[in-house]
């Protein structure tokens, strides 16, 4: 088995292909590329930068429950999912979404009564919104409110979950935070920010999160009394900077109101109940307990922000368990067993699917077109906020790609390339741990014949990972940092490095330690010379961040002979806050506004391969729609030029995991 490509457990790998003409050019080229696999089956991923699973309830079919889920960064919509079957392992596909007409989309948990009515309760300003569904108009419609400072909460809610009784009552678990004062977080994109000390140790708050239980004597809010408000946990420091939401899960051969959270950092947790037994009484938790793999360790979702959500499993049982956040959505099958400690061992996740599917990466795709498996066909790696690549298998053509396969790399020893923060490693702070922000360029750096992978990412630091398998079976050395003067490259964070085979020579560009493009050429495999920094025809360097700290790197870069003279221009991916060539002017930030989304830009080389000048930046703008060519949003994606689909196109990612496939012949300059 080609162990740098094995998955995680994506079941739709193992379906026939389709013919390449399922995976053509689409014919507005405005639109996200599409699954190419039967049913147009792919990765279930809302159009955001966030997607998190808000509810499951038995309506469209009795076999297995339809899903909810909600999103942020993008449009704040609700998204009605039907259940349409399951894969070989058991894990749920779903139908194509429905938008729900709602009133609330945030701080939410919908649930079903024993009666089978489907009801939402939102956190909305300072009360609890009750909605109920209608499924004739795809509506939650109002019922009534109750305002928060009945519920004798000792502070303001971040979220909740509902367990709803036979009797009427219902037990809501509210997320709350501790005593930790708020941590100033207002200088982190300005000069003075300084998330570490001179020791290099944290200087903000590490705030934490617990759970307070509310028992209402009726489900219907304006007649609802409060029968019980305690804190649930034993403690008030439960889970490290935000929980997002929790679910109710049935584990336990007894009854019992045990729950799991996913956090923000990755971890997932089971709060078993300290009332095992005894059904009706208020929901109270013993000490919470890391869920575990199976290897018997704790597991860690890669999802950052995630949001757990319990579903059954084939047998009926609600021990499942739904994560996502800024990714797509993972699925744990509980595998019955228990570790010593008592935590329950779920197996490794698998992939959630849907039908009639985008082509999804996850959240701020950077891509890199390349023929991974040697089989003469470009396929497409792209690196995500998670910190993750992602192989997308063209099984059609060059000319007509398709995509009917979808899987995360692999080093050659079988762990999953996984980059991440730890814990000094974002200029954002400890709270970013968990986030990798990859930013990878598929290129065979060493001349062997096969594709290699140079990456920047969050920390700011440039590493290769060495193809020592073969053309048709890569197999990747773990990460090896580039050095230049026995230093470990660096520059500013979350930037693709630009690279190209010039004669004899390797080059390769990024933006340096202080923020201006820098050219180096490589002396080994590991070692690279610096050949001084790049600038404007009026010999002014080019710099990328059009604000400091967090807002500053953020530009992903790609070489290409764009306009046909034989000289390498630059393609660059940016995002709202950079300003490529200077602050002063630059793009998209200063030239654009404040609010311009991260914009596709072209800069020509008027110099030479061996000395590139660089002409200042012009926009990319689509022919027929007249718009600027601006997939990004606030956040930054990558793009690059590829044949990938015939001529020379843009490939360019949305943050909300989105791919775009741009004729060449449709694109000209705003000049």
């Amino acid at each position: 088995m080609n162990t740098s490509i094995r998955t995680l457990s994506f079941a739709f790998l193992l379906s026939a292909c389709l013919p390449a003409t399922a995976g053509s050019l689409p014919g507005d080229d405005t639109q996200p590329l599409k699954s190419a696999a039967p049913s147009g089956l792919g990765m279930l991923n809302l159009h955001n930068t966030n997607s998190s699973p808000v509810g499951a309830v038995y309506l469209s079919t009795a076999n297995r429950p339809d899903l909810f889920m909600s999103g942020t960064g993008g449009p704040k919509n609700l998204s009605y999912f039907k259940y349409a079957g399951e894969q070989d392992d058991g894990t749920p596909i779903f139908s194509a979404p429905q938008l729900i007409t709602t009133p609330a989309t945030q701080k939410g948990t919908i649930f079903q009564t024993p009666d089978g009515e489907v009801h939402a309760y939102w956190i909305l300003d300072k009360e609890i919104l009750h909605t109920v569904f209608n499924e004739n108009r795809l509506s939650f419609d109002e019922q009534d409110r109750l305002p928060l400072s009945k519920l004798k909460l000792p502070k303001g809610p971040q979220s909740l979950s509902v367990i709803p009784n036979d009797d009427d009552t219902v037990d809501i678990l509210f997320d709350l935070a501790d005593d930790t004062p708020p941590g100033d977080s207002s200088k982190r994109w300005t000069e003075e920010w300084r998330p570490y000390d001179d020791k290099g140790s944290w200087t903000g708050q590490r705030p934490y999160r617990y759970f307070h239980a509310v028992r209402l004597s009726s489900v219907d809010l304006d007649r609802a009394d409060v029968l019980d408000s305690q804190q649930a946990t034993p403690s008030q420091r439960e889970v490290y900077f935000r929980i997002g939401g929790s679910s109710p899960v049935d584990v336990q051969p007894e009854l019992s109101r045990d729950f799991v959270s996913a956090s923000r950092l990755g971890n997932l947790y089971y709060y078993p109940s300290a009332n095992t037994g005894d059904y009706d009484a208020p929901i109270r938790f013993k000490e919470k307990l890391l869920i575990a793999g199976e290897d018997g360790n704790a597991l860690r979702d890669t999802a950052t922000s995630g949001r757990a959500l319990t579903y059954p499993n084939e047998q009926g049982a609600w021990a499942d368990i739904m994560v996502s956040g800024e990714g797509t959505l993972n699925y744990y099958a509980f595998t019955g067993r228990f570790t010593p400690a008592g935590a329950p061992i779920y197996k490794a996740p698998t992939k959630v699917l849907q039908k009639n599917a985008d082509l999804v990466s996850g959240a701020l795709p950077t891509p890199s077109v390349i023929d991974w498996d040697g089989d003469g066909k470009l396929d497409i790696l792209v690196g995500v906020s998670e910190g993750l690549i992602v192989f997308h298998k063209n099984t059609g053509t060059n000319d007509e790609p398709a995509f009917t396969e979808s899987s995360y790399l692999r080093l050659a020893d079988g762990r999953l390339l996984h980059v991440e923060a730890g814990y000094s490693g974002s200029v954002q702070g400890l709270q970013e741990a968990h986030w990798g922000y990859i930013s990878p360029n598929a290129f065979d750096w060493n001349r062997d014949g096969l594709p290699d992978i140079v990456t920047g990412d969050i920390t700011g630091d440039y590493n290769v990972y060495l193809n020592k398998g073969t053309p048709t079976e890569p197999a990747l050395a773990p990460a090896h940092p580039l050095y230049c003067d026995g230093i470990p490259l660096h520059g500013v964070w979350r930037a693709r490095p630009a690279l190209a085979h010039v004669g004899d020579r390797t080059i390769l560009i990024l933006p340096d330690d202080k923020d201006t493009l820098h050219l180096y050429t490589r002396i080994d495999d590991y070692n690279v010379e610096d050949a001084g920094i790049l600038t404007l025809e009026d010999g002014s360097p080019i710099t990328v961040s059009g604000m400091p700290g967090g807002a500053s790197g953020r530009c992903k870069l790609d070489l290409a002979d764009w306009d046909g003279d034989g000289v390498l221009d630059l393609i660059i991916g940016t995002s709202r806050r950079n300003a490529i060539p200077n602050p002063e002017t630059g793009y998209p930030f200063a030239a654009l506004g404040e609010k311009a989304p991260g914009t596709v830009l072209f800069m020509k080389n008027t110099g030479t391969n061996e000395q590139p000048v660089f002409a200042f930046p012009v926009p990319f703008r689509h022919k027929i729609t007249g718009e600027l060519i601006q997939p990004g949003g606030a956040h930054e994606s990558g793009a690059v030029a590829t044949p990938l689909g015939g001529g020379l196109n843009i490939l360019a990612g949305d943050e909300s995991s989105r791919l775009y496939l741009y004729r060449g012949e449709n694109l000209e300059l705003a000049r």
